[in-house]
């Protein structure tokens, strides 16, 4: 019995360390125009952000505040969808990173952004 709990125990370690290696193969981005488009997704994110926060700092709740952000939301959504409909062959990456025009390095993962683009709204 201890050593099946040691032999579970070394796998869910290993497994750890697996998780971290294939969270860190993502593909470094280089191209003027896929970094601006990029950026411009990031930059989109962002605008979300600060508009919801701005929103709930109000006392509203955050389905509201979604909902009052939802032009950003649909700018968004049209966003990615152009990006993989450019560039196809990110449809198969996870994580890209880039460096932005100001300096910032960003990473992100293009997984997270198909799921988020898919999300649908729900406003009354």
């Amino acid at each position: 019995m201890q050593r099946l709990m040691i032999s579970l125990i070394t796998f869910f370690i290993l497994g750890l360390f697996v998780s971290f290696a294939w969270a860190d193969d993502g593909i470094d981005i280089t191209q003027p125009k896929k970094i601006a488009a990029l950026t411009d997704i990031q930059k989109k994110i962002d605008s979300i952000s600060q508009a919801v926060t701005g929103c709930m700092s109000t006392g509203k709740e955050h389905r509201a505040c979604m909902c009052e952000s939802e032009e950003l939301i649909l700018r968004f959504n049209e966003a990615v969808k152009a990006l993989f409909e450019t560039y196809p062959g990110l449809k198969t990456v996870d994580l890209v990173r880039f460096r932005m025009s100001n300096g910032m390095s960003v990473a992100q993962s293009l997984s997270g952004l198909k799921k988020q683009a898919q999300m649908k709204l729900s406003c009354n």
